[in-house]
């Protein structure tokens, strides 16, 4: 909702996005906050800190958009809250059906052994939110990114800022899921319902079909194009 406010705030007033105070003061406001996601995801030790670093991370491309023209740009920033919220939801329920465990992390080790759809929901989930390929976060993230690099004033570090974060980020959601696939001890009993199991099954599923579905038609959509510019 406040997306929407924004935007067709900026539709009704579009001068704003020409003032240079104002897209200097944008492109330092998300190049900082990508900067500062980027560092926390490559320092902190915890998935549940490293949560908080992703989503800092997304909230930066959603900043750096406002350089877009509102015509333009709205569609994208309206898809990023919607993919955010759906990988957050697949974090959720790998994350609820491990074995429940204390707050010390050496707790997690083999818990990906014992619960692996459990473990490959949430880091499909957390690699959605990062807004890698295949992952059902990569159709909003990736094609924020080439909008916000196609400006004209855009400076290249913004956009190549945003690609190092990324980079932190994987780092960060490696060593964080790492402890999960350690031989550990034990943790609980039994496993999920066959229900749940293929809960997770087809969400992780729904998540692949999105970010495919996305390459394939903006595969068709360029050879088009091409096509009707050499007819």
């Amino acid at each position: 909702v406040l997306t929407l406010f924004i935007y067709d705030w900026l539709a009704a007033y579009p001068w704003i996005q020409t003032v240079p105070r104002f897209r200097l003061f944008i492109q330092w406001g998300s190049g900082l906050t990508a900067l500062t996601a980027g560092v926390l995801a490559l320092t902190m030790p915890s998935l549940r800190r490293l949560l908080g670093s992703l989503l800092l991370l997304d909230m930066s491309v959603s900043l750096a958009l406002l350089l877009v023209p509102a015509r333009v740009g709205w569609e994208t920033a309206v898809l990023l809250p919607l993919l955010r919220s759906a990988s957050l939801l697949l974090i959720v329920v790998g994350w609820q059906n491990l074995p429940e465990v204390g707050q010390n992390d050496a707790e997690w080790h083999g818990l990906g052994r014992q619960r692996p759809l459990a473990a490959l929901t949430l880091g499909y989930g957390l690699l959605s939110l990062l807004g890698l390929p295949l992952a059902m976060g990569f159709p909003g993230r990736w094609t924020a990114i080439a909008l916000i690099a196609s400006e004209a004033d855009v400076s290249f570090w913004l956009p190549m800022g945003l690609l190092l974060a990324m980079g932190g980020g994987i780092y960060g959601v490696w060593r964080g899921l790492a402890p999960l696939l350690m031989r550990g001890k034990t943790v609980g009993n039994g496993r999920p319902s066959v229900g749940m199991q293929i809960g997770l099954l087809l969400g992780v599923a729904a998540g692949v079909i999105v970010a495919v579905t996305s390459l394939v038609l903006t595969f068709v959509q360029r050879l088009a194009m091409l096509w009707l510019r050499a007819g």
